[in-house]
């Protein structure tokens, strides 16, 4: 996920959340007190499924076909959470709190993540910190006690020694915790072993074995969301004259080496196709026209002023305001021709006042804005200059509008721009006379389309060795036996997908529904915003959607970081979503991000901050029937089969354009087999199209998605309805309006909610019996969470830093349930730690019994027994 400085937001949370102690304001109307905590481990607890864990977690983990399995061979899914930074090291007391807590809510998994950042480390990063490392230590006994695996991750957000000295700038962030450049550079390959070494090899004194060799440690993932092939031009210009640069190029000349005979043979390959630009494509590039064909994307009174010198041909901006985004003014040539897999020359004049870095791209003119290009960035100076920039162009949509676009960021001050071109094609390259390979250069701006594309083939295959190097020290030198995953198969597009089904024991991959957004200032704890609308209410599937692409239909698929950022409105309906579709689909792991442990058991309990779930009623109190849904498999797998399979000749002819992306190929599933079918992606030898393993025409198309036990409408703009219907279970997600009967099989809900909300309702079988014979069930009714007092601005898509105080408040939604069975059943309302706090009457007669409650009064969750 993007969080290459979330401990920065995690701090800059904490100082905003932690104000006096002064008291709570009163209550909202149709609001209750409701906090919950990663220490809430009653014996007590009700609505525990801490039974779905049968033992320890000491049955070694392997994968056999597409599936993790344990020795005796059986499957096994996983689901959790993951624990960051100083999570991972909870102190020795409050550690089989949390390992109990978690095992109640239904974990098997837990994802130990950005260990390596600063905690795990003695001060010099010399050596593991023997204080912190016995508490990691202590940490998995406990959950190996508690039947919890431990998906150990390696490097995350370790900064590398010595990297400060490069004095990097503070964008882009390209080598941010060295990414990128430890996928090539040797001392920081090295660095890698050497922890893994550390790390994996120490000996657990409470298990009186290795981590390596404990069959607790289910899963290993070598390098967090991390890919050689991010490396940008920026990234280039900045390495270019540094021993990081020196090294990629000689690794790159000595790969031409191997590829070429001869020098004379990689230069006349370069230059093949580059016989010159062709007629110019704008009409109005010089500004004869004025204004004609040209958009001014920011243009505002007051903000940025926008004038046009016919004679002189000079477009001049005057900036006079900060953007409120980075990508906040923005020059558009609209109206293009353009054409798919045509490369192109953009020659343009220009000049600034002060520092400004614009970027070059072709892309389209509307909704949803894709760039079809690379984005190219060029440093303006206050002398007028010539610019030329080369770029080829991805697959382009059929029917989209295209344009020139030039983007000047968000700082003030002034731009001019003069004689703009755009023409098919390019200039043959003068690449001198070089001595040898290794004084080959590294791409420039204008280096030829078939140059790139041997240097996006060198960072693929430089990458694969990375990753062959990696797993041979772990298996051969270390020792470890677990299931091994490189990093998150979408780095890299799908040369990352190719990678990690070749050389990787399973697919893993990380997905956010509206991720905060941080226009200026990355992880600002001030300025941020999410989205704040239902997935339910898409009509496309979402982040369901595109993760169901990325699955290989031969290996275990993982999900390791998945979230619905708090304080969204509409975050309960995540795991009743979330679990469902993944059973049907029939993934192998999940896990929410993140498990904040913070503070101590005594500390009153609130929200903090976008992913936390350990103080989340909305997301911790259902976890208990995703847990079941997934792990239990309530959710029957699609019977149906859905392959697309991609010819690596197909990849390879766009490699002179990027790597491909999704949108190259993962397109080209029928929309509607995402709930017919279990999706499915291979790389295939050869050439020729995308190929389906099932045609369009042979399954039913469009909304509503219907599968035996999963509805998906959409009722009304805006507004969805998520269903989910088996023997021993029904969850609904949705907006509701008040008065609202939703009947799900046997089984009726009834909402009274004042407003169209998102209200989430899950009920289910805790003994996995049908619900009308069941003896012990949990129901849970839930929709807004907030801090009291936490303030929303108007359009309420931020709280910047106005989270509130404890304690955690939870709006009640009026219901009533009319339950199946012979037996009237007993009710009890829970509180937040599942312990039973009141009776709810029940009236009715068998067969339709009738629960009515007004959680204001009582909870969000409910045991029910006969």
């Amino acid at each position: 996920m993007w969080k290459q400085v979330l401990l920065l937001c995690t701090l800059s949370l904490c100082v905003s959340l932690t104000n006096a102690q002064d008291e709570a304001p009163p209550l909202p109307d149709g609001w209750l007190s409701f906090p919950v905590s990663p220490y809430l481990a009653s014996d007590d607890s009700l609505a525990s499924v801490a039974f779905l864990n049968q033992g320890k977690a000491d049955s070694r983990i392997s994968v056999k076909g597409a599936h993790y399995v344990d020795e005796r061979g059986q499957r096994v899914r996983f689901f959790g959470s993951n624990v960051c930074f100083a999570s991972a090291f909870p102190s020795k007391d409050v550690a089989p709190l949390v390992a109990k807590r978690m095992q109640q809510l239904g974990f098997n998994m837990v994802r130990f993540h950005h260990m390596d950042n600063r905690h795990i480390w003695n001060q010099e990063q010399t050596a593991l910190d023997p204080e912190q490392l016995d508490r990691l230590h202590w940490f998995l006994f406990q959950l190996k006690e508690r039947g919890i695996y431990a998906n150990i991750n390696l490097h995350v957000s370790r900064t590398y020694p010595g990297m400060k000295d490069y004095k990097f700038p503070a964008k882009p962030r390209t080598f941010v915790y060295g990414k990128v450049l430890d996928k090539y550079f040797e001392p920081y390959i090295v660095l890698q072993e050497e922890y893994a070494s550390m790390l994996m090899g120490s000996v657990n004194p409470y298990t009186k074995l290795r981590l390596a060799d404990d069959p607790m440690i289910a899963v290993v993932e070598i390098n967090n969301e991390n890919t050689l092939m991010n490396m940008t031009m920026e990234g280039l210009d900045i390495i270019r004259d540094k021993d990081l640069g020196q090294a990629l190029q000689a690794q790159w000349g000595q790969w031409l080496q191997k590829k070429y005979a001869t020098l004379a043979a990689v230069l006349k390959q370069w230059n093949t196709g580059c016989n010159g630009v062709g007629d110019e494509i704008l009409a109005n590039g010089a500004f004869a026209a004025g204004e004609t064909s040209w958009s001014f994307e920011g243009r505002k009174a007051g903000a940025c002023e926008v004038s046009v010198d016919a004679e002189k041909g000079v477009c001049r901006l005057d900036i006079t305001a900060p953007g409120a985004v980075s990508w906040a003014y923005q020059v558009h040539y609209v109206g293009l021709p353009l054409r798919s897999l045509q490369t192109y020359t953009v020659r343009f004049r220009a000049r600034c006042e002060g520092d400004r870095r614009v970027s070059v791209c072709l892309r389209m003119a509307h909704e949803p804005w894709d760039v079809y290009t690379t984005q190219v960035p060029v440093q303006l100076s206050p002398e007028w200059q010539d610019y030329e920039v080369v770029v080829g162009t991805n697959e382009l949509p059929a029917g989209a509008k295209h344009r020139l676009s030039l983007g000047l960021g968000a700082a003030v001050g002034v731009v001019e721009l003069a004689a703009v071109s755009l023409r098919e094609g390019a200039d043959p390259k003068d690449f001198g006379k070089p001595a040898s390979f290794a004084a080959l250069p590294l791409p420039e701006r204008g280096s030829p389309e078939l140059f790139w594309k041997d240097f996006r083939r060198f960072l693929f295959e430089t990458e694969c060795g990375y990753v062959r190097r990696m797993r041979s020290h772990l298996r051969e030198k270390v020792g470890v036996t677990a299931p091994i995953v490189d990093t998150q198969a979408s780095y890299g597009g799908l040369y990352g997908f190719m990678r990690e089904t070749r050389l990787s024991d399973y697919v893993d991959m990380h997905s956010y529904w509206q991720h905060p957004v941080f226009p200026n200032r990355p992880w600002d704890g001030k300025d941020w915003r999410i989205g704040n609308t239902p997935l339910s209410a898409v009509s496309n599937g979402g982040t369901l959607s595109s993760l169901s692409r990325w699955r290989h239909p031969d290996m275990p698929y993982s999900l390791s970081e998945y979230d619905h950022a708090t304080p969204s409105e509409h975050q309960s309906e995540m795991f009743p979503m979330l679990s469902s579709y993944a059973a049907y689909q029939d993934w192998d792991a999940l896990y929410q991000f993140c498990w904040e442990i913070q503070d101590t058991p005594d500390t009153p309990a609130r929200l903090k901050g976008y992913f936390d779930m350990a103080y989340n009623p909305a997301k911790s109190l259902m976890a208990p029937f995703a847990a079941l849904v997934f792990r239990r498999g309530l959710v029957a797998p699609a019977v149906e089969q859905v392959t697309l399979e991609i010819p690596e000749g197909l990849l390879e002819s766009r490699l002179p354009f990027g790597f491909p992306g999704p949108g190259s190929a993962l397109d080209g599933y029928p929309e509607s087999a995402l709930f017919t079918a279990r999706l499915g992606t291979r790389v295939v030898p050869g050439d020729g199209p995308v190929r389906v393993s099932k045609s369009s025409e042979a399954i039913a198309t469009g909304m509503p998605w219907q599968t035996p036990q999963i509805s998906w409408t959409n009722p009304a703009e805006g507004r969805g309805r998520y269903a989910v219907n088996t023997p021993q279970l029904r969850m609904l997600t949705g907006q509701f309006a008040a008065g609202a009967e939703e009947r799900l099989g046997d089984v009726l809900f009834r909402f009274q909610a004042t407003e169209v909300d998102t209200v989430t309702a899950a009920l289910a079988a805790l003994d996995d019996q049908p619900l009308a014979q069941s003896r012990r069930m949990l129901l849970c009714v839930v929709s807004k969470v907030a801090n009291s007092g936490m303030e929303w601005d108007e359009a309420h898509t931020s709280v910047s830093s106005r989270w509130g105080k404890a304690p955690t408040i939870a709006a009640a939604v009026p219901f009533t349930v009319l339950l199946p069975g012979d037996a009237r059943p007993t009710v009890r309302a829970l509180n937040p730690a599942g312990e039973p706090i009141a009776e709810i009457p029940v009236a009715g007669q068998a067969g339709r019994w009738e629960i009515q409650a007004d959680p204001a009064q009582s909870s969000l969750w409910f045991s029910i027994s006969r």
